[in-house]
């Protein structure tokens, strides 16, 4: 498809191709307190300019963009260097002193470390109320006592549109929420390289597949997995969520938002159906081996089902324990 660039008065002429999944992701940002789950190379900071610009536009306040190293701050900071027409932006991070910072943080678009942030609202050297926007780069970090979750709470209760963005939301129920409610995230955008708008801008690439039959001991492993499997999309359909018979891993991550949302009592199986997939996919393009190292890193973390899936489903424990087996 023959490229085009974005036109929008705040964005610098033939700086940024239109990539419609990225104005859809923006567009979805731009109403609601928003986390954008997009993979690495598909443009988060591009989605980011976008609704920047749009609130530029509007003159109603400035743009805080938090991302959690000096490294990924300062791409971020000569990115929008780089893509918007506007002169007013600047970088703050541990390194600037404090008299300087009180200068810095008067800017219209300020790129800043969640640390220095933190801190420099504890000290009252940060008008809050200068921000229309706030944007937490690596969203995923904003759990435990991590600065993203301070910040958030000394912003609380202000008029200021928070956007998150991540590669990855966990599996885990209970961490995937403690995020959102976090940041006080009232939606997922979620894309993935199959997704209907994103596909036109994949390159694709010849993969010739060279299928081999698993082994009768391994066919064997491979039918416990699946039934372990069967038994949560059984419980995910009979909870009203509709569920195609291919069993694609895509169709269960597309189902985290509505879950989390509206359809709580299937976090359980849709989190434990998510690591089932893994793991079965796993098992059938590694082997047993790798299959196993998955088990027990997966195993070792906290979160629903997990305990449930190891200790006292029959289906996926026979599979691990003949997978032991096989492996002796």
């Amino acid at each position: 498809m023959s490229a085009k660039n974005v036109e929008h008065k705040f964005i610098v002429p033939n700086s940024v191709e239109v990539r419609d999944y990225q104005i859809n992701l923006a567009n979805q940002a731009k109403n609601e307190n928003c986390l954008v789950i997009l993979p690495t190379g598909l443009g988060k900071t591009v989605v980011a300019l976008h609704v920047i610009a749009d609130y530029i536009a509007k003159g109603n306040g400035g743009v805080l963009f938090l991302a959690p190293t000096k490294v990924l701050v300062n791409q971020h900071y000569e990115f929008l260097k780089n893509t918007l027409a506007i002169d007013d932006i600047v970088l703050i991070t541990g390194e600037d002193l404090l008299a300087k910072r009180k200068k810095l943080w008067i800017n219209s678009i300020i790129c800043a470390t969640p640390e220095i942030t933190r801190n420099d609202i504890a000290r009252k050297i940060v008008d809050t109320n200068q921000f229309s926007l706030i944007i937490f780069d690596e969203a995923h970090r904003a759990v435990g006592d991590y600065a993203y979750v301070k910040i958030a709470e000394q912003l609380s209760g202000l008029d200021i549109r928070i956007l998150g963005m991540t590669a990855t939301l966990p599996s885990e129920k209970e961490k995937a929420k403690e995020i959102c409610d976090n940041l006080h995230i009232k939606s997922l955008a979620e894309r993935n390289d199959s997704s209907p708008d994103v596909k036109p801008y994949i390159q694709e690439t010849d993969t010739e597949w060279v299928r081999v039959d698993l082994s009768p001991d391994m066919k064997i492993i491979q039918r416990y997995i699946k039934l372990a499997l069967d038994q949560r999309y059984t419980e995910l359909r009979r909870n009203g969520l509709r569920l195609s018979d291919n069993k694609s891993l895509s169709q269960l991550l597309n189902s985290r938002q509505f879950v989390l949302k509206q359809n709580l009592r299937s976090a359980k199986p849709l989190f434990t159906a998510i690591r089932i997939t893994y793991a079965l996919n796993i098992f059938e393009a590694h082997g047993i081996t790798p299959f196993l190292k998955f088990c027990e890193r997966t195993r070792s973390k906290k979160g629903a089902g997990i305990k449930e899936l190891f200790e006292t489903d029959q289906n996926f424990t026979r599979a691990i324990d003949l997978a032991k087996s096989a492996q002796a």
